[in-house]
């Protein structure tokens, strides 16, 4: 194998983990997202 390719290779999975991270970080802020709106539709309620 060239080490070219094998240079491309490393860089595809490099890339591919960094998206897999994002990819997961923004799960996790859309999770937190929806705790945050329940817990302040929760509140509303608890004032009215």
């Amino acid at each position: 194998m060239p080490v070219t390719f094998q240079l491309g290779l490393g860089n595809l999975l490099i890339e591919g983990g960094h998206l897999v991270t994002i990819c997961r970080v923004g799960i996790h802020l859309l999770k937190m997202v929806k705790v945050v709106s329940t817990l302040c539709q929760g509140m509303k309620v608890f004032q009215n």
